[in-house]
């Protein structure tokens, strides 16, 4: 009997790799028949008039909060699993706890899927009640054995269930991006935020420009720390950088064609989704081994991996990756055989299916 999944996640208003991960989980377990699925946004839209309610500070968390919660109980009856994505900190209380808990009295089967890359601290200073209200899922599931080894200390098991992409018709007909020419075109495709170290990627860009100053840096994305990022560049007197702000998801494939390298030196994190597509271009990556990325990609074999908040390693690797047609060749090469092979949706449907 195919389950019937009420999917609970961020909508594709929402900027970021848990709302990519759950519109293609939507997507893919409805066209491949594991479930039949409906979909509950975490930030509903709320109706006529009151919509304008959403557009106050503050004023909306409360009122969307409190419309989910009243349709939650509704679409919960209808299903015969939950499967709520799930952040940390306030964010985890705000949707996916209330998401188990209605589950679990309503009879229902629950799965919680994290994906924050800040659990360990999530359930350190918030494990006394953290650790109860995700014992209440039937199934934690995480994207990464990081992960799982994290919550495994805090006594709690999970299943691991890659994340996965699909790459588009174009991108896996499409030659390997071309190894490095007469350009050095730099690419982070990261929210501005600092959990992401754009700031590094703006210091190791500076001495990347010293050594190449042909090259350019293209960063996109958006996010609280914008302006103080557009300060810094300024900053550093750096020139060739382009903030583009946010880019769609479908034009993403075009960037990464256009670009030499991609360079990620994100602090907390735990699977990328900019890395699997970075990956599944064939784009050279240089990006520190934060959290689960270790899991993800071998150091000299699929990227090259620096330590977090080390830009001068990071500028050095990107060189190399500049410099060295052959090895940018042969990492994007290796990384686009892995992604390919671990994280598309053959290789993750039946763990979902056995999940549920």
């Amino acid at each position: 009997m195919t389950p019937r999944v009420l999917l609970i996640g961020p909508s594709a208003s929402v900027v970021g790799g848990q709302s990519v991960m759950c519109a293609r989980l939507l997507a893919d377990l409805s066209a491949s028949g594991t479930a039949t699925v409906e979909f509950l946004p975490t930030n509903p839209a709320l109706p006529g008039p009151l919509a304008l309610l959403q557009r106050i500070r503050y004023v909306r968390t409360v009122v969307t909060l409190a419309w989910f919660c009243l349709l939650l109980p509704r679409r919960v009856l209808r299903a015969d699993v939950v499967h709520a994505f799930s952040p940390s900190y306030w964010a985890f209380l705000l949707a996916p706890a209330p998401a188990v808990l209605v589950a679990r009295l309503l009879g229902r089967a629950a799965v919680l899927h994290y994906h924050s890359g800040e659990a360990d601290d999530h359930l350190t200073r918030w494990g006394w009640h953290a650790v109860p209200l995700l014992k209440v899922a039937h199934v934690l599931a995480v994207p990464s054995r990081w992960l799982a080894s994290v919550f495994a200390r805090h006594g709690l098991p999970t299943v691991v269930v890659p994340n996965h992409i699909a790459p588009s018709p174009a991108t896996l007909a499409a030659p390997l991006a071309p190894p490095p020419g007469a350009g050095a075109r730099v690419l982070c495709n990261r929210m501005l935020h600092w959990h992401y170290g754009v700031d590094d990627v703006l210091r190791a860009f500076r001495e990347v420009r010293a050594a190449r100053p042909d090259a350019t840096l293209t960063i996109t994305g958006g996010g609280p720390d914008c302006g103080a990022l557009t300060q810094l560049a300024r900053d550093l007197g750096l020139e060739g950088v382009d903030f583009v702000g946010v880019v769609p998801h479908d034009a993403m494939p075009g960037l990464y064609a256009r670009h030499d390298v991609l360079l990620n030196l994100s602090v907390v994190d735990n699977q990328p989704v900019s890395l699997l597509e970075a990956g599944a271009a064939g784009l050279p990556v240089v990006t520190t081994d934060t959290g689960g990325i270790r899991d993800l990609l071998t150091d000299e074999v699929e990227a090259l991996l620096v330590p977090s908040r080390a830009p001068e390693a990071a500028a050095r690797a990107v060189l190399r990756v500049l410099g060295d047609a052959g090895l940018a060749a042969r990492l994007g090469a290796a990384a686009r055989e892995r992604v390919l092979r671990e994280h598309r949706w053959p290789a993750v449907e039946g763990r979902w299916r056995a999940t549920y």
